[in-house]
């Protein structure tokens, strides 16, 4: 049985699943501070793993999306419209102009952070 996911929904489904990790792991931890159960705190700090996993995952599928996108750019013959910022296609199709060495920049830099994190919430986790 072959899955037919569309990436769009596979990184809503991403993005909703890291603000309920974020939300669950701040219950647990305001929870923790009336209780003091272990419990809780080893269940926030698992939590707050998946969140930063999933948030270094959907940096590193924006890094991939904007790569790709530059190359596609670069392949095609562009021209760019100064008083209005937009980039008009060989075929015809307007897209918008953004700085992409920035976006490159901005992307490595989330996922790398993130992912740091998520290393470091971990690593707190088999401490604790």
């Amino acid at each position: 049985m072959k899955l037919n996911i569309n990436k769009k929904d596979l990184l809503l489904a991403f993005n909703i699943a890291k603000y309920v990790a974020f939300i669950g792991a701040t219950i647990c931890v305001m929870i923790f501070q009336f209780l003091s159960s272990p419990v809780c705190i080893t269940l926030a700090l698992s939590l707050y793993i998946v969140a930063f996993a999933l948030m270094t995952t959907t940096m590193i599928v924006r890094c991939v999306e904007i790569f790709k996108a530059d190359d596609v750019l670069k392949d095609k013959n562009t021209t760019l419209d100064q008083k209005t910022e937009d980039v008009t296609l060989k075929d015809g199709q307007k897209a918008e102009v953004v700085k992409v060495g920035r976006e490159k920049f901005w992307s490595i830099v989330g996922a790398i952070f993130f992912g740091l994190f998520t290393v470091f919430t971990f690593v707190v986790l088999v401490l604790y």
